[in-house]
C-alpha cells in the first residue's frame, strides 16, 4: 500500500499451495522485487525456504533457498531472509537449526548466509550458535554495503562483513537485550529495540559503535520495534 494506507494490494502467489506461508521481509534496492520466507508446518516441508516475487503484483515466484532443516515438534526451523545487498547482487539470510530430540526447540541455534540473488553462491558466514535463531534477529547490509548488522543469540548486536571476516560485537551501554537492529540511511546510527527484564521492548538508537545511546520511546504497555525510512 502506499504510506498514507490507498492503494492497498493482496498479492496471491498461484505457483505455490494455499497451504504455505508467505511472509515478506526486505524490498529489493530498485523497489520491484520482494524477498519472502516461504513455510509449510504440516505435511510435506520441501517447498519451505526463501523466494522472490514481483512486488507489483506478486508473480514471476523465484526460489532462491531449500531449507534443509524442516520443522520438528515445537521446532518451526525455517530460512528467514534479512535484505538485500545495496547493489542488488546478494542478501542476507538466517538459518535456523533444531536441537537434539525430544526437545528440538530448545537447543535450536542460527547461522547467517550470504547468497546471490540468482540462487548461486551460498556462503555460510558465521557458525551456528552466534545468530538470534528466530525472526527479532534480522541482519541488515549497512548503506556502503560493507558490513553486516545483526542480533546475537545472547541479547547483544554484532556485524560482520559480507565475506565472514571482521566480527565485531558493538559495546552498548545497556545490560538490556537487544533485538530487530537496522541502520540509518547514513550509517552511522543503528536503531534497535530493547527490553530490561520482563518488560515490552522500547525503541533506541545508537552511534555504529554503540556510543551515544538515545531512548526515543518509553511506552511499558506496548512492544515497540523500528525501522529507519529513507531520508527525505
Amino acid at each position: 500500500m502506499n504510506p498514507n494506507g490507498s492503494d492497498f494490494r493482496l498479492h496471491e502467489i498461484p505457483a505455490l499451495p494455499p497451504d504455505v506461508d508467505v511472509r515478506y521481509t526486505a524490498w529489493s534496492p530498485s523497489g520491484t522485487r520482494l524477498l519472502c520466507q516461504a513455510s509449510r508446518f504440516r505435511g510435506d516441508p520441501s517447498l519451505n525456504g526463501v523466494y522472490t516475487i514481483r512486488a507489483a503484483d506478486g508473480g514471476g515466484l523465484r526460489r532462491l533457498t531449500a531449507n534443509p532443516y524442516p520443522p520438528s515438534g515445537n521446532f518451526g526451523g525455517g530460512d528467514i531472509p534479512g535484505e538485500s545487498s545495496p547493489d542488488g547482487r546478494r542478501f542476507v539470510f538466517m538459518r535456523a537449526k533444531p536441537g537434539p530430540e525430544p526437545t528440538p526447540d530448545i537447543g535450536q541455534s542460527g547461522a547467517l548466509f550470504v547468497e546471490n540473488v540468482d540462487g548461486s553462491g551460498l556462503r555460510q558466514i558465521t557458525p551456528y550458535g552466534l545468530a538470534n535463531s528466530h525472526d527479532n534477529g534480522l541482519a541488515h547490509w549497512s548503506p556502503d554495503g560493507h558490513t553486516i548488522l545483526f542480533a546475537g543469540e545472547n541479547g547483544s548486536l554484532l556485524t560482520i562483513r559480507p565475506d565472514g571476516t571482521g566480527l565485531r560485537k558493538i559495546p552498548l551501554k545497556t545490560r538490556a537485550s537487544a533485538s530487530t537492529p537496522s541502520w540509518s540511511p547514513d550509517g552511522k546510527r543503528i536503531v534497535f529495540s530493547s527490553s530490561p527484564g520482563a518488560g515490552p521492548p522500547d525503541i533506541y538508537t545508537a552511534r555504529s559503535d554503540g556510543t551515544n545511546l538515545v531512548a526515543v520511546t518509553n511506552t511499558p504497555a506496548f512492544e515497540d520495534y523500528a525501522d529507519w525510512g529513507a531520508p527525505r
